[in-house]
């Protein structure tokens, strides 16, 4: 038996004995333009920006039947807008038939990351979207094949709007600290020219 072969049987050996399935994806939250209160429904507009986009990733847990484990997420802001408004994604675990139940890869926790991607309007009439993408990992390395991609729709929202530049508040500070100097000036007391 030359070593090819030899090399051939370990690999099969391993890969059969040590294969183990992934945590896969059990439902996908769709497409988000509003949110519903107690006024009703309401379209997301550019003001809610600030408080729905994720700047930082974001993670949970979920257990092996795609259950959110209480306290988990990541952010009290995420945790708000996941589970009023916007929802999450939710991966599974079942073992194969071949996994050893000592040796579970997930250990009973998947761990979900969130991250968001922002695209404004180009102009005042059009629509920022927010891509929220969900990746799922157990056991710190088991990660699934599974993406889940959820857009998140702001109507009538530019960059301009939504987030105010620096040269913008360049404007605002210059016209405010020029008013108080006027106003300050004005009200200094004066000598009386007679």
């Amino acid at each position: 038996m030359d070593m090819k072969r030899i090399f051939y049987i370990i690999f099969l050996v391993f890969s059969t004995n040590f294969a183990f399935s992934q945590p896969t994806l059990q439902f996908c939250p769709g497409t988000v333009d509003g949110f519903t209160d107690e006024n009703g429904f309401r379209n997301f507009n550019c003001f809610d920006v600030a408080n729905v986009l994720f700047m930082q990733p974001v993670t949970y847990q979920l257990d092996n039947n795609g259950n959110l484990i209480a306290n988990s997420i990541s952010t009290p802001q995420a945790e708000l807008v996941m589970t009023t408004q916007t929802g999450f994604a939710e991966f599974v675990y079942e073992p194969s038939e071949g996994d050893d139940e000592d040796e579970d890869q997930c250990f009973g926790n998947i761990t979900v990351t969130i991250t968001d991607q922002i695209q404004y309007g180009a102009t005042p009439t059009d629509d920022a979207i927010i891509t929220r993408t969900f990746t799922a990992v157990c056991n710190g390395n088991v990660v699934s094949p599974d993406i889940c991609f959820q857009d998140i729709i702001f109507e009538n929202c530019n960059r301009f709007i939504a987030i105010p530049t620096l040269s913008s508040w360049a404007v605002v500070i210059t016209l405010l600290l020029s008013t108080i100097f006027a106003t300050v000036w004005y009200l200094k007391p004066r000598k009386s020219l007679l």
